[in-house]
């Protein structure tokens, strides 16, 4: 019983540690001053707006407007699935532009680090459903 609790532990440990160095990754690139009008300080979701956006997954609909009553595209979902990709490897979260419709980047770099496969997706304007 004892050998299973110190084992136990040490795997919650380590499992804590590596959380903690997950999340390090994700650090501060920009400070968040109330730049969305549509998002109240009161707003239940407006903690997670400043963080989102102060770690650059989420630059809003506009300079001005997040729309957090809006739906959410698969374009939308693929540029941060990217950008939280690539920021968790290292990198600073900005994806190359691809040509044409302005998430192609975002698509390409999914497709080619394994994110989803070419072909998965054929219209990425339309709503992302919670599965996907």
């Amino acid at each position: 019983m004892k050998k299973l609790l110190v084992i136990t532990l040490s795997l919650a440990v380590v499992f804590a540690a590596l959380s903690i160095s997950a999340f390090a990754a994700f650090e501060k690139t920009i400070t968040y001053e109330g730049q969305f009008a549509d998002v109240s300080d009161t707003a239940w979701y407006a903690p997670s707006v400043k963080t989102c956006y102060e770690i650059g997954l989420i630059n809003g609909a506009s300079a001005t407007s997040f729309n957090p009553q809006g739906m959410f595209t698969l374009a939308e979902a693929a540029t941060i699935a990217a950008r939280m990709h690539n920021i968790y490897g290292g990198g600073d979260g900005k994806i190359p532009a691809g040509e044409g419709a302005w998430y192609n980047g975002a698509v390409n770099y999914c497709i080619e680090n394994g994110i989803f496969n070419k072909g998965e997706f054929t219209d990425f304007t339309r709503y992302a459903t919670r599965a996907e």
